[in-house]
């Protein structure tokens, strides 16, 4: 496979920062932390543009590589499980032979019903399934219903119905999920203590209100100074007027996200401020900044880790912090490259198993153990539930 070129580019440097000058009084405690929490944002907006580029690049590279291949490991599973078949059938073959060959086929059929999706193959591999199997997969599957409502309730206390306990086992994790979340949110929440706050407890609290009513209000005021410029209504000049309306909708959408780093950005930008008058704002009013940029950060955060939290299953190894887009894509190219080795092999064994004679020396040294429908699911099952919790 060709190397990929890098989904990423380097972010800009934002120019919003109190800058420090040589000879006068350093930058003050609040200062400081303003640079480091606009430094902060910075590192944070690039990480996040770089997954919101990747992840759907991501999973175009599952559909164009690693599904059709998949697809063809599959298909030369079913198709050793039809050449098995027909020897099971055949003369020559001891009983034995025939024994190893039907565990052999009720394996492959087991494990290939669990994600086939294609309506043609599906009745194949039932079909197949139903001649080698004591229970059909009709009543497989009902056992497994029984089975998984019973877990959601003695283990989750869930209760599941037929059609949601039939699923996938990833189907039946979100659906646990979701009603566990139900629940939780139908809980009634816990009554508030009788004894009164003490002085203290209330002081601290109306200052921390009044902390974030003040932070809002040094937000809403950059907003109106910006809208008082930018404001398309008052310009008379179409070409004027169509530059404001598209930076009045940045402005807009700043804003509404509570993002204070794009709204000084802007303020810079249409050089209503520039980086030396940060220098001097208030103290009081750094403070309401840094409030803000401190949430900001948060909010950042979050969405990063709603983007990554669907890879960390499965590269769990690095830690949700260590994961990148570009060690998840790495693993792409491994799962990509092994699922490719995986797809010979079964095509190679096909061919060679097709040989009677092959096949029947083959079948002295195989071991065979029957593994069950249910347990099969169940393990499937047991992976998606690890993360459920």
């Amino acid at each position: 496979m060709a190397t990929q070129k890098s989904l990423f580019d380097e972010a800009e440097t934002a120019v919003v920062r109190v800058p420090g000058s040589s000879g006068e009084a350093p930058l003050s405690k609040a200062q400081k932390a303003f640079n480091r929490l606009i430094e902060r944002i910075e590192q944070q907006r690039a990480v996040l543009a770089a997954w919101q580029e990747f992840v759907p690049k991501f999973y175009q590279r599952v559909a164009a590589e690693l599904d059709p291949l998949q697809q063809r490991c599959d298909r030369a599973q079913l198709a050793l499980a039809k050449v098995f078949d027909a020897a099971h059938g055949s003369t020559g073959i001891t009983k034995r032979e025939r024994a190893k060959l039907a565990m052999l086929v009720l394996n492959i059929c087991s494990q290939l019903l669990l994600d086939e999706d294609d309506p043609d193959a599906q009745a194949e591999l039932i079909a197949l399934h139903d001649k080698y199997s004591d229970a059909s997969h009709a009543e497989v599957k009902e056992e497994e219903t029984e089975l998984f409502k019973e877990i959601a309730e003695t283990v989750f206390g869930v209760e599941l119905d037929n059609v949601e306990a039939a699923g996938s086992p990833e189907a039946i994790r979100d659906a646990l999920n979701r009603k566990l979340l139900e629940q939780r949110a139908a809980q009634p929440e816990p009554a508030a203590r009788a004894r009164p706050k003490s002085a203290k407890t209330q002081a601290k609290e109306a200052k921390l209100a009044e902390a974030a009513q003040a932070a809002t209000q040094s937000v809403r005021e950059i907003y109106r100074k910006l809208a008082s410029v930018l404001h398309p209504d008052r310009e008379t000049d179409a070409a004027e007027r169509e530059r404001k309306t598209v930076l009045m909708q940045q402005v807009n959408q700043a804003y509404a996200e509570k993002n204070l780093l794009r709204l000084l950005e802007l303020q810079i930008q249409i050089e209503q401020i520039d980086a030396a008058s940060l220098g001097s704002i208030n103290p009081l009013r750094l403070g309401h900044y840094n409030q803000v940029l401190t949430e900001q950060c948060a909010q950042l955060e979050h969405e990063i880790d709603a983007l990554v939290a669907p890879f960390v299953p499965q590269l769990g190894g690095f830690g949700r912090g260590g994961l990148t887009p570009q060690t998840v894509d790495r693993a792409l190219d491994g799962d990509v490259a092994a699922m490719r080795r995986e797809a010979q092999r079964n095509e190679h064994e096909l061919k060679r198993l097709s040989d009677r004679l092959a096949l029947k020396a083959w079948l002295k040294h195989v071991k065979v153990e029957r593994q069950r429908d249910v347990d099969t699911a169940f393990d499937e099952l047991f992976d998606a539930f690890t993360h459920t919790r």
